[in-house]
């Protein structure tokens, strides 16, 4: 009578590989250390996407921006970011952007909170 024997649905997700980086020492400003090491992982760092977890609407969207900002001022010095943000109030037609591949020669960087999980 487990929930008056309801039916139990399965529903398959995907995985991926992922490296999870931690800081050695805590950090002042933990959003600018998160934008600062997108952009080496951006840089350096072979194919892949980038997911950053925030705590919020606001959060997301000043790390958006700011790091918007930051890859314009590179130019074409740097291959393209899409940057891409997640949260609940967030229309599901922008939400459904971050499962789109990036284009040959582009990363995503998925800006989200735990929507995303």
């Amino acid at each position: 009578t487990y929930f008056f024997e309801c039916p139990i649905f399965t529903i398959p997700g995907r995985t991926f590989p992922v490296e999870i980086l931690y800081t050695k020492e805590p950090e002042g400003d933990y959003l600018d250390a998160a934008l600062i090491t997108i952009m080496q992982i951006h840089l350096s760092e072979p194919a892949g996407d980038i997911l950053l977890f925030l705590t919020g609407q606001e959060e997301i969207d000043t790390a958006c921006e700011t790091l918007y900002s930051r890859m314009q001022a590179l130019g074409d010095l740097a291959p393209e970011l899409i940057i891409l943000p997640v949260y609940s109030s967030l229309p599901s037609e922008m939400q459904s952007r971050i499962f789109e591949p990036a284009p040959p020669g582009s990363r995503k960087c998925v800006v989200a909170t735990n929507i995303a999980e």
